[in-house]
């Protein structure tokens, strides 16, 4: 099943988190300023101002002046006509036209240069605020309400400095507080990047440098975390059983290949004898059959004991003329087509040379001309070797190449439980398979039903020599 998201590695995944984490904590700290910016201007001010106001202005008292608050959190004055301050009133509410003023529209009248304009416009007569208390009043924070009068102006006042230098703590407490909290993302994912991903990149690599050549190689177990030295000793443990498990093999291949190797002499040495006799014709076609038979069996323990080893760089140093050696393994096998119309033919052999050993080349090139010769009851064989590719089209029956594949993919999957037939076709097919995934060549196989079949194998050429 393929998963619809992309894999990502564990530290993106961590650093993502925190880092989003980070994320919304700047975003959780952003509104809880904003909300407490939204306390300095809440309306329950200008209900406040309002109620204090009404209860000024319904005062039955004659003079408005003995009913103003003048201590606490709301204070008030009356500002005459034509008067620039007022006792104890900050001296830039006497440029407040009738109206409400939240914290931050007194901060913008309270600004010199735009006092200096509506001092202009509401009171020509009235000079600049000079004055350390004027400088004083503008420093601090109010909200007020300006209400016209028959005396004047009603100006009532809430200071709300104290409550925006608390806010104003609070803020910068959580902007130390954000800074901090992104200081400690930033060293969590420093230290991740040392104390996490650093040492599975090492053990990454060292089971990269892992020489399949070198038996007995284990991983180190000594890591600061337990989980790496856990995941160290279960890998040392599964080299440990694929060692067994590859020596067993071997073990095996090498005593079949011991005990096979005496019956194949005292056959071999048999057919020797007998074919040094006078024999009848119609023993001669069983005698050849032998002679196939123990040269297959031949073949198959060779490549098999040549498998079972790791590749090592001295096979990369033996040279096959490719182009010289094509025209012995025909004529080897032509003895497949006696009896049958059918006959090999040499088509074009460009000069090419394989770094191989001969003998596995031999082996690959021969199954196919054997299955070809197997499937093919009249007509030719056409062998060619064009751009280090060797080619070997029959005129044989064919076969669907949809359901074939299937087929062939499977019989290399169950060879070993089809391997009793020395030289089937099965068998053959595996061996020239795996010798191609060793060297690193490809197989190909083009078949149509009632026109023929071409086994294509592309090799891997060495330097071209002529021939």
């Amino acid at each position: 099943m393929k998963w619809p998201w992309r894999v990502q590695s564990l530290q993106w995944l961590i650093n993502a988190t925190l880092l989003m984490f980070g994320a919304m904590l700047a975003l959780a700290l952003l509104v809880q300023g904003k909300l407490s910016q939204g306390l300095v201007e809440h309306p329950i001010w200008h209900h406040l101002l309002e109620s204090g106001t009404r209860s000024v202005l319904q005062s039955s008292r004659p003079d408005l002046s003995d009913t103003l608050p003048t201590q606490g959190t709301v204070k008030g004055w009356l500002l005459p006509s034509g008067a620039t301050a007022a006792p104890g009133m900050p001296a830039f509410f006497a440029a407040l036209a009738p109206g409400y003023y939240t914290e931050g529209q007194i901060e913008q009248i309270a600004d010199p240069s735009t006092f200096a304009v509506a001092v202009s416009i509401l009171t020509p007569r009235k000079a600049p605020f000079a004055s350390a208390g004027d400088a004083a009043d503008r420093s601090r924070s109010y909200t007020v309400m300006v209400t016209a009068v028959p005396q004047g102006r009603l100006i009532m006042s809430i200071d709300l400095t104290e409550l925006e230098d608390e806010q104003n703590r609070s803020v910068q407490l959580s902007v130390l507080f954000m800074l901090f909290n992104l200081l400690m993302i930033g060293a969590v994912i420093w230290w991740l990047q040392l104390s996490l991903t650093r040492p599975v990149q090492d053990l990454a690599r060292r089971m990269r440098e892992l020489d399949p050549l070198k038996p007995s190689q284990r991983l180190p177990v000594r890591y600061r975390k337990s989980e790496l030295n856990v995941i160290a000793q279960e890998a040392n443990a599964h080299l440990e059983r694929v060692e067994l498990a590859v020596e067993r093999e071997r073990s095996l291949l090498d005593q079949a290949s011991h005990e096979f190797r005496t019956p194949l002499a005292i056959i071999s040495g048999a057919a020797d004898v007998l074919h040094q006799q006078a024999l009848p014709e119609r023993a001669q076609r069983p005698l050849h059959r032998i002679d196939e038979a123990v040269e297959n069996l031949t073949q198959i323990m060779e490549a098999l004991l040549y498998l079972s080893r790791e590749p090592g760089p001295e096979e990369r140093r033996q040279v096959t003329v490719l182009h010289a050696l094509v025209p012995d393994l025909v004529r080897d096998h032509a003895y497949l087509l006696s009896g049958k119309p059918v006959r090999y033919v040499l088509d074009a052999l460009e000069p090419t040379t394989l770094m191989a050993p001969e003998s596995m080349v031999r082996i690959a090139a021969g199954n196919l001309l054997r299955n070809a010769a197997e499937h093919t009851h009249e007509g030719e064989i056409h062998v060619s070797i064009t751009g280090a590719t060797l080619c070997i089209r029959d005129t044989g029956c064919g076969f669907d190449t949809a359901q074939s594949a299937h087929r062939f993919t499977e019989s290399l999957k169950q060879s070993g439980k089809r391997a009793g037939g020395a030289g089937g076709a099965g068998m053959g097919l595996f061996l020239t398979q795996r010798i191609c995934e060793r060297f690193g060549w490809r197989l190909v196989l083009e078949s149509s039903v009632s026109v023929g079949t071409s086994a294509i194998l592309h090799f891997e050429p060495g330097p071209v020599r002529p021939g």
